[in-house]
């Protein structure tokens, strides 16, 4: 996108042919996915499907085959794009981006890197996905229409329940925005039955949640 809307020149390396960044791993604490792991792969591979659906479902929503094809999760991340769909569902999943910069690897909360980028001379490998039992997790797209799949609107919900009282929740809105997190909303839930007051009370504090890239959120769940 930067090339061909922005008109950016320069020096661009091609890492397309990193085998080792285009690789499933799957272990007892987490789901580590390459960043060069195409959008088309994620929606079938069975430890995606396994360890995130919904992350899976996220990637079905994405434009068409030829973009679904040619798009990877790094490149999703990377471009910080409101309308991207694998970002709110890996924020409401707790994922992790995996960088280099040339000295060493480590790992960053995926909102810094919505909120910040990747610094000068830093290339994102991965994104850690941990395993989270007790999790319930849901992804959902508005679209302009399915050819294109130009989000309106997205959100993911995650809910951890103890006998029907929310004991966590993530909420995340983009579309209108960078993908975001809704903190306000996700308190008034927490410590409350998961009913219908309880939902109608965080859908009415949704539209006063302010973000750093957007003024007002007005999604409802």
């Amino acid at each position: 996108p930067a090339i061909a809307k922005q008109g950016r020149t320069g020096r661009f390396v091609d890492v397309s042919r990193v085998t080792s960044l285009a690789q499933i791993q799957h272990s007892d604490t987490d789901l580590v996915i390459g960043a060069l792991v195409q959008n088309e792969v994620l929606i079938d591979h069975p430890d995606v499907v396994a360890v995130a659906p919904e992350l899976a479902h996220a990637a079905r929503s994405i434009g068409n085959p030829h973009v679904r094809r040619a798009g990877t999760i790094g490149g999703n991340i990377a471009c910080r794009l409101a309308r991207a769909s694998l970002p709110p569902a890996l924020l409401a999943l707790d994922a992790r981006v995996r960088i280099t910069d040339g000295t060493r690897e480590h790992e960053i909360p995926l909102a810094s890197v919505l909120r910040d980028g990747v610094g000068p001379g830093a290339l994102i490998t991965g994104v850690v996905i941990p395993h989270r039992r007790g999790w319930h997790v849901g992804f959902d797209k508005i679209a302009w229409r399915d050819a294109t799949a130009k989000a309106i609107a997205t959100a993911a919900i995650g809910i951890r329940l103890d006998r029907g009282t929310v004991v966590d929740a993530r909420l995340v809105a983009a579309g209108l925005c960078v993908a975001t997190r809704l903190p306000r909303s996700e308190q008034r839930l927490r410590g409350s039955p998961l009913d219908d007051t309880a939902i109608a009370a965080a859908c009415a504090i949704r539209s006063e949640e302010h973000t750093s890239n957007s003024s007002h959120i007005t999604i409802s769940y």
